[in-house]
């Protein structure tokens, strides 16, 4: 599947209106082990209109055959963050004050290559398995981190 074919379904949930678009690099965080540093052949597509916000992530130097989640983590009052851009701090550790969804994406197995590509869409309103009793009310003024979760090899019997 190409990414113009991925991308289809995520423009169609915002024909009706004024979508932002913007690339970000992806870069490892710290728990990860490695430098935190943009990860080479890695980006997320954000789209974000008052419906909501779609992300397409694809990453690579991953470990072939391993479990991962992509996680979505909204701030929704990002002028409340101690510095900007938001740290991951700012977003998981004072959700109340950021207003802060976090909520999974979606999940796959990286393939032999060493890549994953995933697509998510976080519509407005309740959030279903968010991490704390948030709605989703601000999509276009929000700022985003993007996590993908190592975890660890596939166990084919789960």
């Amino acid at each position: 599947m190409t990414i113009a074919n991925m991308l289809i379904p995520l423009a169609m949930a915002f024909a009706a209106s004024s979508v932002a678009a913007e690339t970000l690099p992806l870069s490892w965080d710290p728990p990860s082990g490695m430098p935190p540093e943009p990860i080479e052949g890695s980006q997320a597509l954000l789209l974000r209109a008052p419906e909501g916000a779609s992300v397409l992530v694809e990453t690579s130097g991953l470990t072939p055959g391993h479990a991962v989640t992509v996680w979505f983590v909204a701030m929704q009052t990002p002028e409340n963050c101690e510095k900007n851009p938001c740290s991951p701090m700012d977003a998981m550790g004072r959700p109340e004050e950021m207003n802060s969804v976090a909520t999974n994406a979606g999940g796959t197995v990286v393939d032999a290559e060493g890549r994953i590509r995933v697509s998510a869409f976080l519509p407005v309103g309740e959030v279903a398995g968010s991490f704390y009793d948030t709605r989703f009310t601000d999509p276009e003024t929000s700022e985003y981190h993007i996590v993908v979760h190592d975890h660890g090899p596939l166990i084919p019997d789960l």
